[in-house]
């Protein structure tokens, strides 16, 4: 059995995976002794080891820089090492370091560019983290990069992700 749940902004996490296992539970016949129930995830956090999962090693990219003319779509694929490339259909075209607190370093290939910046994660999609990724390089030159949105999300709204966020 598979059941999900989910709750308003602010809602304790432990208060929905509680209603997620009473959901599971309220399903089992009088013949069942044992439903095997476990959480596999919780906000942000995978509770299960990665090999009994599956998951989208590849997954969707937008990047774009207003001022340097960038405006790419591409495939990101995590790689050991806490980084995930950046592919075109000629191959790999930058990669990310992942920092503590969320910050990433984003580095070019072809030009040794590096842009040092921050990610916001967004929540899942096709079993991967969905993140909004904004940086800048050391002459000031903003990025932003969309990584996990399908395409039609992007074209109901979540394109507006790629605008730098404001100030503040």
């Amino acid at each position: 059995m598979v059941t999900v749940a989910s709750g308003a902004p602010g809602t304790p996490s432990d208060a929905i995976a509680g209603e997620a296992l009473q959901d599971c539970l309220a399903k089992l016949t009088a013949e069942q002794t044992d439903c095997g129930c476990r959480i596999v995830a919780l906000d942000d956090l995978i509770m299960v080891p990665r090999e009994e999962i599956a998951y989208a090693t590849g997954t969707s990219a937008r990047m774009r820089s207003v001022a340097l003319g960038i405006d790419l779509l591409l495939i990101a694929e995590e790689v050991t090492g806490g980084r995930t490339v950046l592919r075109d259909v000629q191959g790999q075209v930058a990669t990310i370091e992942h920092g503590a607190n969320n910050d990433i370093t984003l580095k070019f290939e072809a030009t040794g560019r590096t842009f040092d910046g921050y990610r916001i994660p967004v929540g899942f999609r096709r079993g991967r983290i969905a993140e909004r990724i904004y940086a800048v390089d050391a002459d000031g030159n903003r990025l932003s990069l969309l990584i996990g949105f399908e395409p039609d999300e992007l074209a109901g709204g979540a394109g507006a992700w790629l605008a730098w966020p404001p100030e503040g």
